[in-house]
């Protein structure tokens, strides 16, 4: 399996919930057209895949009728995004453990 494009971003600071946490995500790549509920969380990481085109933009659904067809080419974009929560202020509770993916 290769990689055909990575970036770094950085979306530090406080969420009050899991998604307002992913639309900073969205926001700070500005690759992608995910919606919020096309993301999931687990083992501490943040996971959603789509159908994109060779410039990693995300298929429409004309784009999938072509690639049904045999006649466009799209891939498979995996998003794997681990994340850390550190705070010294403020100690996860295990609803919002659960909520972001963390095993408590």
């Amino acid at each position: 399996m290769g990689y055909a494009n990575s970036w770094d971003f950085d979306v530090r600071g406080e969420y009050d919930s899991a998604e307002d946490l992913i639309k900073a995500i969205v926001k700070a790549t500005y690759l992608f057209d995910f919606k919020v509920d096309e993301f999931v969380f687990t083992d501490g990481a943040i996971q959603t895949s789509d159908l994109v085109d060779e410039e990693s933009i995300k298929a429409d659904k004309h784009d999938i009728e072509l690639w049904k067809k045999g006649e466009k080419t799209l891939y498979s974009a995996t998003m794997w995004l681990p994340l850390e929560c550190v705070s010294d202020k403020h100690k996860m509770t295990e609803d919002e453990a659960e909520e972001f993916g963390f095993g408590m």
